[in-house]
């Protein structure tokens, strides 16, 4: 039996890869779910206000809703993470980005303020990828609108939470960067001549960590493994210099057919087929898989090449905001009756909780207290 990469065991493949139905299907879910709950809630505030006829009026955060506002944040980090203001490396604003992405398919902007959690996204992420700033440091970095420090701290536990505490985010450029390697060994090793070779190899590799990057603004993390949106990032750049047929031809002969069913594979299990043929020799039927891997890069092709059109325009993210101001749930708003009332609950809890520890003390010491 051959071994599992270790992709094919980790946290992001087992809880954070859809299809795209699945995914569509999650996000209305998620949101109606939401719409239900922020309702109830906001009927209990209008009614202590005496204005329970405004409910009728509140149109609520739809999914599509919640899309444009939360790729308008996305595309925030990049700019966070710039010398200007954070300074952050790449693996950050990656790591940053998958956070955001994930909580926010999940959770909805009713309930958690994006404009908080897109930099406790950043703080985090930068803890996770072994870069931490004091928190005092982080907030003084942020040139616009910086956050209170209890913004952060109170909001990092929820969004560990939101991510089901999965901290680890694969992303497609260290597959990328072993793809550069392995093919500077197989053309150099290669008895075919290749004018240029090594700029050509240059120039390709650069532009596909460009395209890998604008890759973070899709929702293909969600739906393909990192080497394969890596793959893609790398024909979609081949195409522009030139140099797709070399790249045809090198994974070609990294691949193996064993079997007649590869027509059947999914493009995990094309994914899988690729990594377990790396190490062996290349069968004759390289071509049929070579076949199916060009079908599956052709499509997040196409979607590659429109990431940079996928940023909602400012205007859009207005109309989502000045929506949500209507209706955000009132227990994000400390000085709202339901948030007090909350409040009020659950110091009585509190204090049941400390009088039945306290008289099972006495009660232990074989002290009573006659009432």
């Amino acid at each position: 039996m051959s071994k599992k990469p270790s992709y094919h065991q980790s946290s992001q493949f087992r809880n954070w890869i859809f299809t795209q139905e699945d995914l569509d299907n999650l996000r209305k879910s998620e949101n109606q779910e939401a719409v239900q709950r922020v309702k109830a809630v906001l009927e209990k505030e209008l009614a202590a206000n005496n204005k329970i006829d405004e409910l009728k009026t509140i149109r609520f955060i739809s999914d599509r809703d919640q899309l444009i506002y939360c790729k308008f944040y996305e595309s925030k980090i990049k700019g966070y993470c710039g010398k200007s203001n954070l300074n952050f490396d790449l693996s950050i604003q990656a790591t940053a980005t998958a956070f955001f992405k994930r909580f926010y398919l999940k959770n909805s902007i009713m309930d958690y303020d994006p404009k908080i959690f897109v930099l406790t996204c950043l703080f985090l992420a930068a803890k996770v990828e072994n870069c931490a700033l004091p928190l005092d440091e982080f907030i003084k970095r942020i040139k616009i609108n910086p956050p209170q420090p209890s913004q952060i701290l109170e909001s990092e536990f929820e969004l560990s939470k939101g991510i089901n505490f999965d901290y680890a985010v694969h992303h497609p450029f260290w597959p990328l960067h072993g793809y550069l390697l392995d093919m500077q060994t197989f053309f150099y090793q290669s008895s075919t001549s290749i004018p240029n070779l090594s700029q050509k190899i240059s120039t390709t590799y650069s532009k596909a960590l460009s395209i890998a990057k604008n890759s973070l603004l899709t929702d293909l993390m969600f739906t393909n493994w990192p080497s394969q949106i890596a793959m893609a990032c790398l024909f979609l750049a081949a195409k522009e210099t030139n140099f797709v047929e070399d790249v045809d031809s090198y994974f070609k002969s990294r691949l193996k057919d064993e079997s007649e069913k590869i027509f059947s594979l999914s493009e995990n299990e094309i994914n899988l087929k690729l990594v377990e043929g790396s190490d062996g020799d290349v069968g004759d039927g390289g071509e049929k898989l070579l076949f199916k891997l060009r079908e599956m890069v052709e499509r997040l092709g196409n979607i590659l090449k429109e990431a940079k059109n996928m940023v909602p325009e400012k205007n859009d993210a207005k109309v989502v905001d000045e929506k949500l101001q209507i209706c955000k749930n009132p227990l994000s708003n400390p000085e709202s009756h339901v948030s007090k009332l909350k409040v009020l609950e659950e110091s009585k809890i509190q204090a049941e909780k400390r009088a039945k520890k306290i008289k099972l003390q006495e009660e232990r010491n074989g002290k009573f207290i006659i009432m």
